[in-house]
This record gives structure tokens, sequence and C-alpha cells, in this order.
């Protein structure tokens, strides 16, 4: 079976940090951007061309660092031949700094363990961004409960109707069977 070679980007601090309100001041603070290349590794996908990059010489490991790789796996989600569209010009970027080392690198001199540069290559002028779906809507199973301020109000009003019911038909409080004369004579009346 042949390697794959899709990689995505991982990001070290997420995007979605720089979009909060103390985003500008981490970007004083610490320097970082959020597309800064010292925020992002590309990775791939794949566990075996990961190991497979791993086992080769120092060279090689040093020429795909050099261009923004690490050898951990990441998996976006994205299919095959595809990546993040988000991720484009951080893409772009690993592209770049892979096509201006290779002035300095020759993968035919360096035993590459079974990684197909030429295959890689390949991958590289056919890969295109990809819009993730919207996911759908969450929904919960089985039985959907009332919120409790919804809930509270319906218990009151129906203590409010029973207590009624029984007061009308003669049947009393629920603390026993009190008849309504008997309230007047607590306030100073007789029975």
């Amino acid at each position: 079976m042949s390697m794959k070679y899709d990689f995505d980007i991982h990001w070290m601090v997420p995007r979605e940090v720089f979009s909060k309100a103390h985003a500008a001041a981490c970007e004083e603070e610490c320097g970082l951007k959020p597309e800064a290349r010292g925020n992002y590794v590309a990775l791939f996908r794949s566990a075996e061309t990961a190991a497979a990059l791993m086992g080769t010489e120092d060279a090689v490991r040093r020429f795909f660092s050099a261009s923004g790789f690490a050898f951990n796996v990441y998996d976006s989600g994205a299919p095959d031949g595809r990546y993040p569209s988000e991720d484009e010009p951080a893409h772009v970027d690993v592209i770049e700094r892979l096509t201006e080392n290779l002035g300095s690198f020759d993968p035919d001199a360096h035993e590459l363990n079974g990684f197909d540069f030429s295959a890689f290559l390949d991958y590289l002028a056919i890969a295109e961004p990809w819009d993730a779906p919207e996911p759908a809507p969450r929904r919960r199973p089985g039985l959907r409960l009332p919120r409790l301020p919804l809930m509270a109000a319906a218990v009151v009003v129906a203590a409010i109707g029973l207590s009624a019911a029984l007061w009308q038909s003669g049947g009393g409080m629920l603390s026993g069977q009190l008849d309504p004369g008997v309230l007047h004579a607590g306030a100073g009346g007789s029975k």
C-alpha cells in the first residue's frame, strides 16, 4: 500500500484566541501574530508517513523541519487531496518553503525510508482547499423537558387551581376541612 501525503496545519495557539478581547495585548506582550510561522506546523495525517520520515537521515528531517513540518500526526477531517480553506495561507507558505529549500536539498541523494518524494510532489500539485460543511445543530435524544422557570410557573398555577377547586367544592384546604366562616371567626367574628 502506498503512503498518503496529505498534511494539515496545526496551530500552536488556536486562531480563535486572537479573536478575543485580550488578543491585542497578547500580540503586544508576546509578539505572536495569529498567522506567524512560529504559530503553526505542517503535520501529515498518516502515521505511516510520519514514521517513515522519522526513520530517515538527519538531513531529510532537517529539510522537512526547515520547511515547516513536524513529525507528529494531525487530521483536520478534510477529505483526501483537500485541506481546510482557512489554512490556505499557511499551507501555501509551507509549499513555498519546501520549494525554496529544494535548492539546497537533493532527495535522490538520501535514503527516504519508503517516503516517495515524487508522490509527495504530485500531492502538492493537486491538493485543493476545502470548505468544511457547517455542523448540524445538536439535538438531544429522548424527551425534552421544559426549562425550569416554565416548570415552576406551571406547578404554581396548578397548585392555585387545585386549592380553588378544593375550596369551592367544600373539600377544605390542604391542611384539613375548614369552613370559610371559620376564617371570619378567627378575625374577630363569631360563627
